[in-house]
């Protein structure tokens, strides 16, 4: 763990005297740092970028170490800016006219959560003011650092409750014509756990409407659906945000905000981001919402038209092979191979590839095709995600403690595929079960005697507690694997041989075939793209490369492929020569795009 106190003012001084002797653009260079946009240390009428002064620095106090790079630390007002005026420096905030980061109100507000009553007390008065005015002021002064903003009239406002107070207070920013309340239209949330561990940037949606005098939920079946649709729209992000947010609240606006949300990401109390990563995430969330906000436009003026952009519900879309390939961008041969070996005596396979080749995203649209999901509603597929703790007990079947009136004893319950099977019973298939990353467990002792039942379809097996259990045909199974986290050939043989393996390699064609209806600005980006890995390959293996997904935005631009480098290839390249630093260091974003 770092130990920020071991960084003197003599080590500051030095890392100045560099940043002087360099330049900005170099000394940011050799440190990996973008340019500060919210703090900035000034020094003898100079201006310097605080976090990287302060990495470097590090440098200068720990030689042994070296200096800290932007992914190890976090800036802002609790580490850097502290920090520095602790030893004597000026460091001045540009967030809000006040000096008040976004980050502080956050922190702030949720140390009050444990405070609430519904009440005016002193704590929520204080609550009251964070959320309605201070926080939304940082918050536009924030935004007027971006450099492109998809919606012309953004507004930001906030609410915790008129009279009695909320248990979730809220801020959020939105279009003041396409959402001009919260319970209208699509916007970006950012809600207050009620526990208070946690804050979330939720893309979200009105969730009530006003009824009889007061505020009722919407029906949920019509909430879900849209969340859904959205998430068709903007694509798929599950590896970087999360669908399934927690704000704790038994009341019912906190879980109307937890099933409208389409994608968010939660900072936690503990350790909430500096406003730079804030931004950063803001950014691209208002391209989410820009693309919704288009879609609904091109709908309105173009009623009569049907296409995956436009339609409201994926139930009006017709599940063919042209849906497969627009959903997919994969070649239709490429995908009957897959299908066609879902449909042999054998239904399981294996989508495999480094990070970033879409193969989640292939297995829903796949799940969708093949089972006739068409409103969304994963009523005949579903993905589970295996993990290093994953057991027998949660995927086939298991002993539970229960505790009733006699004392403690142990209840059998089925797991993932026993519940699945039992539905096929009462419904019929068939039914896709999707195993996301399942490298990552023990696969033998989390299959068990599913090993002898994927071979044999037709046959029935005992299970270690139940008796004559057999797994139907059309139930298919799709896994997804990580080849940088571990090679398929380190499957066990008998695993694999019960497996079709198809390879999920990074795509060059596919960011064409994207780009050929989205916007890229950024000059030679598929050009970049396969240097890149060819790089990569040449060094480790075609394993260890990068996939497409993350060069797919609908609005690419040198800064947008910028905050992907920086957050996202940036420190997948690190881990991937973790040993070798060195050669970590000599992969630049300008050596494969130079405008960005």
């Amino acid at each position: 763990m770092v130990d920020f106190q071991l960084i003197t003012r003599e080590s500051i001084l030095q890392a100045i005297d560099e940043y002087d002797r360099l330049g900005q653009d170099t000394f940011l260079d050799k440190y990996g740092f973008g340019r500060a946009r919210s703090y900035f240390l000034r020094r003898q009428g100079q201006t310097y970028d605080s976090k990287a002064i302060f990495g470097a620095a590090y440098g200068y106090a720990v030689p042994d170490e070296g200096p800290l790079g932007s992914s190890d630390f976090s800036g802002g007002e609790r580490q850097v800016a502290r920090n520095m005026r602790n030893l004597g420096f000026e460091v001045e905030s540009t967030n809000s006219p006040t000096g008040t980061t976004v980050g502080d109100v956050f922190d702030r507000i949720l140390t009050l959560q444990s405070d609430w009553t519904a009440q005016n007390s002193p704590e929520m008065v204080e609550r009251g003011q964070l959320t309605r005015n201070t926080g939304p002021d940082a918050l536009s002064a924030l935004l007027t650092q971006l450099e492109e903003v998809p919606i012309e009239d953004l507004k930001v406002e906030g609410r915790d409750g008129t009279g009695m107070k909320t248990r979730v207070p809220w801020i959020r920013i939105h279009s003041s014509s396409r959402s001009p309340s919260a319970t209208a239209g699509w916007y970006l949330v950012f809600l207050f756990s009620f526990t208070g561990d946690t804050v979330f940037l939720s893309l979200n949606q009105g969730t009530t409407e006003w009824q009889d005098g007061e505020f009722k939920a919407r029906p949920t079946d019509e909430i879900i659906a849209n969340a859904k649709n959205a998430r068709e729209l903007i694509g798929d992000r599950s590896s970087r945000y999360v669908e399934n947010i927690e704000l704790n609240d038994v009341g019912t606006l906190g879980a109307g905000y937890e099933i409208g949300n389409v994608y968010a990401v939660g900072y936690d109390a503990v350790s909430i981001p500096d406003d730079d990563k804030i931004l950063d995430d803001i950014d691209e969330f208002l391209s989410f919402l820009g693309t919704i906000y288009e879609a609904e436009e091109q709908s309105s003026e173009h009623p009569t038209v049907e296409s995956e952009s436009q339609s409201k519900q994926l139930s009006m879309l017709t599940l063919d092979w042209d849906w497969l390939e627009a959903k997919t961008l994969w070649p239709k041969s490429e995908l009957e191979r897959i299908v066609d070996s879902l449909q042999d005596a054998s239904p399981q396979v294996i989508l495999a590839g480094p990070p970033g080749t879409g193969k989640t995203w292939i297995a829903e649209a796949l799940a969708t095709f093949l089972t006739g999901d068409r409103e969304g509603d994963r009523s005949h597929h579903q993905v589970v995600q295996f993990h290093p703790s994953y057991g027998y007990e949660e995927f086939v079947e298991g002993m539970y403690p229960v505790a009733d009136e006699s004392g403690l004893k142990f209840e059998l319950r089925d797991g993932v595929v026993k519940r699945i099977v039992n539905q096929m019973e009462e419904v019929g298939g068939p039914y896709v079960l999707i195993v996301d990353e399942m490298n990552r467990a023990n696969l033998p002792r989390v299959l068990g005697e599913m090993m002898y039942l994927l071979e044999y379809r037709e046959s029935s097996i005992d299970l270690l507690y139940s008796t004559d259990f057999s797994m139907p045909p059309d139930l298919y199974m799709i896994g997804t694997m990580n080849t940088a986290d571990r090679s398929i050939r380190s499957l066990d043989i008998a695993l694999r041989r019960r497996f079709d393996v198809f390879e999920c390699p990074p795509s060059a064609d596919i960011l064409s075939r994207f780009y050929a209806r989205n916007e890229n600005s950024v000059t030679g980006l598929i050009t970049g793209f396969t240097e890149l890995n060819s790089r990569l390959e040449q060094l480790l293996d075609r394993h260890h490369t990068i996939g497409h997904s993350f060069f797919m935005n609908r609005r690419m631009t040198p800064s947008a492929l910028e905050r992907t480098w920086r957050h996202q290839i940036r420190p997948l390249i690190d881990e991937y020569f973790l040993d070798l630093p060195d050669i970590a260091a000599e992969f630049e974003i300008g050596e494969f795009w130079p405008d960005a």
